[in-house]
């Protein structure tokens, strides 16, 4: 719980381009943006109270497959944490911008194994389709 709810801390230092969506930012933007995992990182590292969140948060930007940023590690060796925030950042991001369950189930199974993990992935699929059934 507190890797997610600190995983974009090192936005604090890119906000004021964070807000915007990444297709609209300019190379220097996006190379500040990119740069919020490893600020987050080097803040939650600094105090033993929040150190145990501090690799999530380096990480929540990897993907399965190795790729997306920092990168240098991939599959089961992302932090578990990590693993999961970067799917519920996926499922929040769709869910706000009102996409259906069906959809986000439609995506989720497309990238399980390319971005995300394939177990968290299953999980995601079954929770969603409880919840759209409970609809």
């Amino acid at each position: 719980v507190g890797a997610a709810k600190y995983h974009n801390l090192g936005k604090v230092a890119v906000k004021e381009f964070a807000k915007n969506d990444y297709d609209e930012l300019d190379s220097f933007e996006l190379t500040a943006v990119k740069k919020h995992p490893e600020i987050g990182y080097l803040i939650l590292s600094s105090s033993v109270d929040f150190v145990e969140f501090a690799e999530a948060t380096y990480y929540h930007h990897v993907f399965y497959d190795g790729t997306g940023y920092p990168g240098g590690i991939s599959g089961k060796t992302i932090p578990f944490a990590a693993r999961v925030i970067t799917l519920v950042d996926l499922i929040s991001h769709l869910m706000l911008n009102k996409v259906s369950n069906d959809e986000i189930i439609t995506e989720i199974k497309i990238q399980s194994g390319k971005r995300y993990d394939p177990e968290i992935c299953e999980a995601a699929v079954e929770l969603l389709m409880v919840d759209a059934f409970n609809e």
